[in-house]
């Protein structure tokens, strides 16, 4: 029915709200003025008094057509339940109202449960129309997905219970293989499911498809922090003296830090902008790896350096929970195979974004020379030398 919603305004105006005519009156009217598939939907419907309120219903919900639009989470699962209803049942005596669009028009039927919608969701889809149908116990909800039927019904059935396990072949060995695994997930702790919860709900992914995440803070001692400038600036002037010693060491340093800002890795803080909200400053030093394939001096950062109030970065961290096999299952699983491939990830954890509200926490002091003014610089990435570095790295490569 294409002109459905003028039709029912006019008729809403014209008929129902006219306080002279009777329900049953109404109806007459109602059947009178429809045409086509409109009269179908309705015609097999008695005219009477009660009636009235069911045909306009069961014509708005076949020709009204609204849109539901709701957020819900769901849960994937191989099997919601078992078979609803567990027995057929018999729906010509149930006396549906003709014309009724059902959200299930084959619910007599046992057959899988395609979703499980909770409470706080079948809220949403009702729509207050309900019918009584001949049995007490069983009556007709109209909802955003069509009508439902809900209730009792006796089919004069015979009950009986019988118990069963049944499992088949692939099952079976399925079974088997999780019994002889050596692997078992762990139980985490209270904060390691506080820290898995963060990453889930805070990690994100930029135009560029690379992980952006978020630091991982225990906000008691995060609002302990204290300040780190001073020390790290003693640390500086400490690193210089040695780096001074030693001009190829010193040359390396220097570049592997103008690597870190030519890639986007870190950005320049304008020494005159105050900090806002909790700032660290991490003090650093360089290790040299003469057989890495990838990065022969690695510069690390310390975080967990004392802050005035003798609360570090580190202790402000959540470490988070192991999420890579033990080495006894990587060790046997090594074995099964008669190739093993062995590969090293170059900048892994410059691979992925922090935050930016958390960047302030990953500030460093340099200057390249003893004549030169400390810069201030803030890293942008997961930095190695903090508590959750890799956690961070290893659950993002899950």
């Amino acid at each position: 029915m294409e002109d459905w919603l003028p039709f029912r305004d006019a008729f809403l105006s014209l008929i129902d709200r006219n306080k002279n005519l009777a329900d049953v009156d109404k109806l007459r009217y109602l059947k009178g003025s429809l045409q086509k598939d409109a009269l179908n939907v309705v015609g097999d419907i008695e005219i009477t008094d009660a009636n009235y309120s069911v045909a306009w219903e069961v014509l708005k919900s076949r020709f009204e057509n609204k849109k539901l639009v709701a957020s819900w989470k769901f849960h994937v699962l191989r099997e919601v339940t078992w078979d609803q209803p567990a027995h057929a049942v018999n729906p010509e005596g149930l006396n549906l109202p003709k014309g009724v669009t059902l959200a299930d028009p084959h619910f007599y039927e046992p057959g899988p449960i395609d979703l499980l919608i909770g409470r706080e969701g079948y809220n949403d889809l009702l729509l207050g129309n309900i019918l009584r149908l001949n049995s007490p116990k069983l009556l007709l909800q109209n909802t955003e997905l069509g009508w439902i039927v809900s209730g009792q019904v006796s089919q004069g059935l015979t009950h009986s219970s019988l118990v069963l396990n049944v499992m088949t072949l692939n099952d079976q060995l399925s079974r088997f293989w999780e019994l002889e695994g050596c692997y078992s997930p762990a139980m985490l702790s209270v904060e390691e499911a506080e820290c898995e919860a963060a990453f889930v709900q805070t990690t994100s992914r930029d135009h560029e498809g690379r992980f952006v995440v978020a630091l991982p803070t225990r906000t008691e001692r995060l609002n302990q922090l204290g300040d780190s400038y001073e020390a790290a600036s003693r640390r500086l002037q400490s690193l210089c003296r040695r780096l001074n010693i030693d001009s190829k060491l010193k040359q390396e340093y220097s570049k592997f830090l103008q690597e870190y800002l030519d890639l986007g890795h870190m950005e320049e803080i304008p020494s005159d902008r105050h900090d806002i909200g909790k700032t660290y400053y991490m003090p650093h030093h360089c290790v040299v790896r003469p057989d890495s394939l990838t990065t022969k001096l690695r510069v690390v950062f310390d975080a967990s350096s004392s802050t005035d109030t003798g609360v570090s970065l580190n202790d402000a961290l959540m470490v988070g929970p192991s999420v890579q096999d033990d080495l006894l299952s990587l060790l046997l699983r090594f074995r099964v195979p008669r190739f093993a491939i062995l590969a090293d990830i170059e900048k892994m954890y410059r691979q992925i974004w922090v935050k930016e509200s958390d960047r302030p926490l990953q500030r460093i002091l340099w200057k390249e020379s003893a004549d030169d003014r400390i810069r201030i610089y803030q890293l942008k990435t997961v930095t190695y030398g903090t508590a959750c570095a890799p956690y961070l790295a290893t659950r993002c490569l899950q």
